[in-house]
C-alpha cells in the first residue's frame, strides 16, 4: 500500500508540474480568423492637428482569407462627453460576394497587410477619446472590430 501511495504522489506531482490546465489551452474556435489591429502613431495630439493611426489586418487562421481594401472600415469613437461618434458610414458591403468567387487580395495563414498613417482624423475638442475601426470585407457579414485605443487631445 505504501508503494501505491508513493506512486499516486508522484503522478499527482508530475501532472501538477507538467500538465497544462485546460483553461490555458486556446480553443481554435474562440480565435477570430482575422485580427484588425489599430496602433497609435501620433506622439502629441493637439486639438485641430491631423492625427494618423496605423492599421493592420492579420490572418490568424489556418486557411487563406480574402480581404477587401484596407480602408474599407467604419471608424468609431467615443468623445470627451462619453457619447459615441461614427464616421465613414459608406463602406462597401462585400457580404454578397461568395468567398470562393473573390478576385482580389488573399491573405495567407500567418500573413498580414498594413497601412501606415491611416487618416487623417481631426478632433477639435480637448479631452479623452477612444477610437476603433470595424473592417468590412468578404466573408465577414458583421465586420471585424479592432482593438480600442484611448488617447487625450490637448
Amino acid at each position: 500500500m505504501k508503494g501505491f501511495s508513493s506512486l499516486f504522489v508522484l503522478v499527482v506531482l508530475g501532472c501538477t508540474l507538467g500538465c497544462v490546465d485546460s483553461a490555458q489551452i486556446e480553443n481554435p474556435s474562440d480565435v477570430e480568423p482575422l485580427q484588425v489591429v489599430l496602433t497609435d502613431s501620433t506622439a502629441k495630439k493637439t486639438a485641430g492637428t491631423p492625427l494618423f493611426f496605423d492599421l493592420r489586418l492579420e490572418n490568424r487562421s489556418d486557411r487563406p482569407i480574402p480581404v477587401a481594401e484596407l480602408g474599407n472600415v467604419l471608424l468609431g469613437a467615443i468623445g470627451p462627453d462619453g457619447e459615441p461618434m461614427r464616421w465613414l458610414d459608406d463602406v462597401v458591403d462585400y457580404d454578397d460576394v461568395p468567398v470562393e468567387d473573390w478576385d482580389g487580395t488573399v491573405l495567407e495563414p500567418g500573413d498580414w497587410i498594413g497601412k501606415d498613417q491611416h487618416g487623417p482624423l481631426h478632433f477639435s475638442e480637448t479631452g479623452e477619446y477612444t477610437l476603433w475601426v470595424t473592417y468590412h470585407g468578404p466573408g465577414f457579414q458583421d465586420g471585424v472590430e479592432s482593438n480600442r485605443i484611448t488617447f487625450t487631445i490637448e
